[in-house]
């Protein structure tokens, strides 16, 4: 991973300060941990804190587990801060301190190769010691140790997991508060007897420095010059903007988190997960206060390099106790420029740790919201519902179409010659079919109301899909539950109208139900009307083939009562004949025999022939004949 500051390893400074350069250049070598032995350079702390420039040049943020404590614990960088900047408590003097000592020693062995080994080895053993013992002292300072102090912060950084209530959040955060302060107490009793091993380690690099080559007391000043060339390409290398990208991040990130902390109370009321978003809110403030600390030094380190590399009043040569005040005034200025600009890269990575458990809580809050403001849209349902719907209203219509298509109304003709009954019915048709058509257009206008209901359904779910969209493509799950917050009411709402539509599709339906049962009882009432109809057609069709059938068959009776009539008289006719053919020939006047055979053969023949006709009494029949003409029918031409 490429880190945003030169790394120089100690042994490049045992070459000549061209080839140096030379080499600094081929190799763009990171100076972010210089000053560290190879023991300081293998802990997480300082070789695994990702850069500005790691970041962007790989194109994604990296983040270690934050070890609070190590080696060398974050403990030992912590600043406290007054709202206004000025410092209550910072380690940053002591570690400037060592930082100034370890650059001069370094600027002395890299220029000025003559000088006694044996001091510089003793020198870089006593600075090693105070490190050792600063980092030493931290650990005994931090009361209860690393394990109580991360207890605390487990407690702190998720009340929710840690299921605590308000009060015992309260003390826990008292404790935490009281062990730093002890902690800050500890390091600051022992300042007298820091002070006095830093005193003594300058005074022996002081020393040292007199050594350097000088005539008449005049040194030159071109290694000097030279070396803070070198640190303006150092300096030159960080940029305002990634330094300072966490701290607006982290401003950013405040004044977006905190806009919700009373929406959020007001509706969740009391809730453990807001108890680790005030302390990490707390955290973050101090963060940005330190951010603030560290860049102000920065840019007054970055400053005092830039004027001292542009004076041009620097003469060739220096009196010797001058040069090695500015030697020391220049590493001090480097070394503070370098001490805070490794606290931003810490400071970033202790930045991102809090950033991921703010938004792991606004995680836990936006859960809660989703639960609590759930609004259920089964739309799977309503689509399946809806479709079937539709095909029984589609098909009930084409139902009903075909019924009236098949009894359309009749208009009535009063010239028709038609039974009263039958026009009766024909009204009662027509009257049921209009009905009819009074339903088809009630169940059309329904069925367009329907879709004009699924169709709201449809856009207003479009529309609550691209919120959900919206809601899956923010970043974090402080803006998806500030989104939630934002737009839980339209949604609501919308949900409700779809909700509430798909109830109005359910209630029309149940108009079409009812529209069916008319349409199918209109149907059955068509049809039996429609039959009864038929049935009287038919029957005032047989009474007419009847009475015309009846009417017929008096005629014939008519006709043959005449011939009977005749018969009669010509039968009468013949008895008197055969009467007085018999008186004649009981009279014996003529001899009549052979007429008088004759005259029986006619006579049996006629008898014969009658009987053949009627075996009964003709009169008779003619009598009945006579009478049912004179009754009955007559009696049936006054009725019809």
């Amino acid at each position: 991973m490429k880190r945003s500051l030169i790394n120089l390893e100690n042994d490049l400074f045992r070459l000549e300060p061209i080839s140096y350069i030379q080499r600094y250049y081929k190799k763009n070598i990171n100076r972010s941990d210089i000053f560290h032995n190879k023991k300081e350079r293998g802990s997480k702390v300082y070789s695994n804190v990702s850069s500005f420039h790691s970041f962007i040049q790989e194109g994604k943020e990296e983040v270690e587990v934050f070890s609070i404590w190590g080696s060398n614990s974050v403990l030992d960088h912590i600043d406290v801060l007054r709202d206004n900047g000025t410092v209550v408590f910072s380690v940053q003097p002591y570690y400037l301190d060592i930082y100034t000592c370890k650059e001069a020693i370094l600027f002395t062995t890299s220029f000025y190769k003559d000088l006694d080994k044996s001091s510089i080895t003793k020198i870089n053993e006593d600075i090693e010691k105070f490190n050792e013992e600063i980092i030493k002292n931290e650990e005994q300072c931090l009361v209860g140790g690393k394990t109580d102090f991360d207890n605390l912060l487990i407690v702190l950084e998720n009340a929710e997991k840690a299921n605590v209530r308000k009060t015992l959040f309260d003390n826990t955060f008292n404790d935490y508060k009281n062990k730093k302060s002890s902690f800050y107490n500890c390091l600051k009793n022992k300042k007298n007897d820091y002070d006095k091993k830093i005193k003594n380690i300058k005074n022996e690099i002081t020393k040292l420095l007199k050594n350097i080559e000088s005539t008449g007391n005049m040194c030159k000043t071109e290694s000097y010059v030279m070396n803070n060339n070198l640190y303006l390409l150092r300096v030159n290398e960080v940029k305002s903007t990634p330094i300072d990208l966490y701290l607006n991040r982290a401003k950013e990130l405040l004044e977006s988190s905190s806009k919700l902390v009373n929406p959020i109370k007001m509706k969740l009321g009391d809730n453990k997960n807001m108890y680790s978003i005030g302390y990490i809110h707390d955290e973050i403030k101090d963060i940005i206060k330190r951010y603030n600390f560290h860049l102000k030094h920065i840019e007054k380190g970055k400053e005092y390099i830039k004027r001292i590399t542009q004076a041009n009043n620097i003469a060739d040569k220096m009196k010797k106790d001058e040069l090695i005040k500015k030697i020391f005034e220049s590493s001090k200025h480097f070394a503070s420029f370098k001490y805070s600009n490794e606290m931003i890269s810490k400071l970033d990575s202790l930045f991102i740790k809090n950033e991921q458990i703010l938004n792991n809580l606004f995680n836990n809050i936006f859960n809660i919201f989703k639960k609590k403001y759930e609004t259920y849209v089964d739309m799977k349902t309503i689509e399946s519902k809806y479709t079937t719907v539709m095909t029984l209203s589609e098909h009930l219509l084409e139902y009903a179409m075909d019924v009236l298509k098949a009894n359309p109304q009749k208009p009535i003709d009063p010239k028709a010659n038609l039974d009263s009954e039958v026009v009766k019915l024909q009204i009662k048709i027509n009257e049921k079919s209009n009905e009819l058509d009074n339903a088809i257009s009630q169940v059309k206008t329904l069925i367009i109301i329907m879709k004009s209901f699924y169709d709201i359904i449809i856009s207003e779910k479009a529309s609550m899909d691209e919120m959900e969209k919206k809601e899956l493509s923010l970043n974090n799950y402080i803006e998806k539950t500030d989104y939630i917050l934002q737009t839980y009411n339209i949604s609501k709402s919308k949900s409700n109208i779809i909700n509430n539509n798909s109830k109005n599709i359910s209630s029309k339906y149940i108009i079409i139900e009812g529209l069916k049962n008319d349409i199918d009882e209109l149907n059955s009432l068509i049809s039996y009307f429609k039959d009864s109809q038929e049935t009287l057609i038919k029957d005032d069709e047989l009474k007419k083939n009847m009475k015309t059938d009846y009417l017929n068959n008096v005629k014939y009776i008519e006709e043959n009562v005449t011939h009977i009539n005749e018969i009669i008289l010509l039968k009468d006719s013949i008895t008197q004949r055969i009467a007085d053919i018999d008186e004649l020939n009981s009279l014996n006047l003529i001899n009549i025999n052979d007429f008088i055979n004759e005259k029986n053969i006619s006579q049996e023949k006629v008898s014969y022939n009658l009987n053949k006709l009627y075996k009964g009494s003709f009169e008779e029949l003619e009598s009945e004949l006579s009478h049912f003409l004179d009754t009955k029918y007559l009696f049936h031409e006054k009725k019809s």
